[in-house]
């Protein structure tokens, strides 16, 4: 774990050193800042309905950042991506009492250094980590925790090179990238993410590939697309990850926003828990690999910074 977190703080240093030795006499005006925030509220009340239901609270935060350099041959990028959200609901299992459950949660931390090499292709460094602000668990059951901070977390390390075309195309292909798991929190079983048995991170070596799209379908409908594939040299390099986030935006006005958030992964180091129902009770009988899927909708207040430095001169 340590040589790891020795690793990360070197690596970043090297990247951070690099575009700062640069930029450090440049005007601001080489920054694009740019940043939404995203608060979606849904609230729920029944009493004496006949047909069933239960009373409920649920809010989606999202926060998206990004800030970009850009002089002569040399480019900087970086984005984070920052949601949590979560239900208040009725606890059947408690006098009016009410019981949180989280339906969303994710850090996604993404740096990428590059120098022009020819075209429309850099050669870039690249820095991805992903994670989850709190405590999962394996609900109903509340009591088995099954995710936390850092448990796990994905950290890739990239070198490779990266074509953009004007702000709605960029491929990275990286032939040498290292990706570490980690499962920090020893409640949570490691295994269930790839981690050996008693371990607390597992390391691999493959190629890496992350195409972005944006597409403007209408004036104020627009669809990203981000997929991430990872290839292991020394572990079955056949059985390809795959990372795939498909963002559908609509815009209803200057502060109300419309979205449709649909994420799909595939994983082969994690097991995914199956289910059945036996006596009319959902029971866990096994674990199998395959395509994990979850949709959002939802509707509500917009905030936006766009290249605030700007306004600074």
């Amino acid at each position: 774990m340590r040589t790891n977190i020795l690793g990360i703080i070197l690596i970043l240093s090297i990247i951070t050193g690099k575009a700062f030795s640069q930029t450090q006499l440049d005007s601001l005006r080489n920054w694009k800042i740019k940043g939404t925030a995203n608060i979606n509220l849904t609230q729920g009340a029944v009493s004496n309905w006949t047909e069933g239901g239960d009373n409920y609270i649920s809010a989606l935060n999202i926060l998206k950042l990004s800030a970009d350099y850009k002089k002569n041959k040399s480019s900087w990028s970086n984005s984070g991506e920052f949601r949590y959200g979560a239900m208040l609901a009725s606890d059947k299992t408690k006098e009016k009492g009410m019981k949180l459950i989280k339906t969303d949660d994710r850090i996604d931390l993404y740096s990428t250094y590059g120098q022009h090499f020819f075209g429309k292709w850099d050669m870039t460094i690249m820095f991805n980590f992903k994670s989850q602000f709190a405590k999962g668990y394996d609900y109903p059951n509340d009591s088995v925790v099954i995710s936390d901070f850092l448990s796990p977390a994905n950290i890739y390390f990239a070198l490779g090179f990266q074509y953009k075309e004007k702000d709605y195309l960029s491929v990275m292909i990286s032939p040498v990238t290292s990706k570490t798991t980690l499962v920090a929190n020893p409640q949570v079983d490691e295994t269930k993410y790839g981690v050996p048995k008693g371990e607390r991170s597992k390391r691999e070596i493959g190629m890496y590939v992350k195409t972005n799209y944006k597409v403007t379908i209408l004036d104020n409908v627009i669809m990203n697309n981000k997929l991430v594939l990872f290839s292991n040299y020394l572990e079955d390099p056949q059985n390809i990850d795959i990372d795939y986030q498909v963002d559908f935006t609509m815009k209803v006005n200057t502060f109300i926003q419309a979205s449709l958030h649909m994420y799909f992964v595939y994983d082969d180091d994690t097991d995914i828990p199956v289910y059945e129902y036996i006596n009319y009770k959902k029971t866990k009988v096994g674990t199998t690999k395959g395509l994990q899927f979850k949709e959002m909708l939802a509707i509500g207040f917009v905030f936006t910074l766009k290249n605030a430095l700007k306004k600074i001169h």
